[in-house]
């Protein structure tokens, strides 16, 4: 069972100028973001509810669960958002599958950067068996249908009493980097989108 905490903006319609580039900038940030991946992910559509997410991811057999556990009391501000923290954990099988007529594609050209948070500020790492720390990364996600929609999130990990004041302290860090104005976002969880979804 992986345990994180998370906060993530969508936008729909129209990329936010510039929050890209300032995301890959190796000069703001001190160093490149890490190479970029592909994949096509498959999401299974549950129109009924937003708090459980089943999905393939790539090409690894079987499915990821993921499950909203809490929603704390306090919100993350970032690039003039107050952002609601989300309690998630995560379960891998192999088990089952999900029926295609359900499925949801999503193909994700995605650009992230680690950071450890057992230090004080955080430092980012390459670091592939760091037990606490938090991922941030920016998606393209292209739908089959050409629909193209694109995504900042921030993911701590690491144990319960952890998560929230590692995903708090990056969230901090990267807000002082001064990120650029980027409106039209909407705070949500992949769950909650795909179930918005036809």
């Amino acid at each position: 069972m992986l345990l994180s905490a998370e906060i993530r903006l969508f936008w729909f319609g129209q990329k936010p100028a510039n929050l890209e580039s300032w995301f890959k900038d190796a000069a703001i940030h001190k160093c490149p973001a890490a190479a970029p991946e592909e994949r096509t992910d498959v999401y299974l559509r549950d129109p009924n509810q937003m708090e459980l997410g089943v999905k393939t991811r790539g090409e690894k057999p079987g499915v990821e669960v993921k499950g909203l556990i809490a929603k704390p009391a306090g919100t993350l501000e970032f690039d003039a958002y107050e952002i609601p923290i989300e309690l998630w954990s995560k379960w891998p099988s192999e088990a089952f599958g999900i029926d295609p007529e359900r499925g949801v594609a999503l193909h994700k050209h995605r650009w992230t950067r680690k950071f450890d948070t057992s230090q004080s500020p955080p430092v980012e790492s390459r670091e592939t068996t760091l037990t606490m720390g938090c991922n941030v990364e920016w998606t393209v996600v292209k739908r089959a249908n050409g629909e193209t929609c694109w995504t900042l999130g921030f993911e701590a990990f690491g144990h319960l009493g952890d998560v929230e004041p590692s995903l708090r302290s990056v969230v901090h860090l990267m807000s002082e980097r001064k990120p650029p104005p980027a409106p039209g976002a909407q705070a949500m969880s992949y769950p909650a989108w795909i179930r918005t979804l036809r």
